[in-house]
């Protein structure tokens, strides 16, 4: 499962943040695994697995 968020270029770092410390919080069942929380730029026409990462602030 893929979960999706809008953010404009002036909070998108705080949000991530937030999304970051979120993915920390979560307990996963056995087996269950989990990607890194990333940036990308929607671009019209491209599905998800065509887009390029977008350079954020560094995981903590």
């Amino acid at each position: 499962m893929k979960n999706y968020g809008l953010a404009c270029p002036a909070h998108r770092d705080s949000l991530l943040a937030r999304a970051r410390a979120n993915r920390n919080g979560l307990k996963l069942e056995p087996g269950e695994t989990m990607g890194d929380v990333r940036l990308f730029r929607l671009e019209p026409g491209r599905r998800d697995t065509e887009l390029e990462g977008v350079e954020g602030p560094p995981a903590c």
